[in-house]
């Protein structure tokens, strides 16, 4: 079940270009310490109206380890 607070793995996160939560997971696991930065050059997010990026970021969370490294490494 998803909240306000959570968006479900394949909900649209970004309106604008209509990626999923699914689609910013798979972005998110190729990149060793991914942020939104990292998000919208690789899948295009937030670039838009940029009203997505608190949505991005608790994707993020929820994907990555609390104690990783704020830094962005794309390989």
């Amino acid at each position: 079940m998803s909240t306000l607070l959570q968006p479900a793995a394949d909900a649209i996160v970004c309106h604008c270009l209509q990626i999923s939560g699914s689609e910013i997971k798979t972005a998110a696991g190729a990149i060793e310490a991914p942020t939104v930065r990292c998000i919208m050059k690789c899948t295009g997010a937030g670039t838009g109206c940029t009203a997505c990026h608190r949505r991005i970021r608790r994707v993020l969370e929820d994907q990555c380890p609390s104690g990783s490294s704020p830094t962005c490494v794309i390989r």
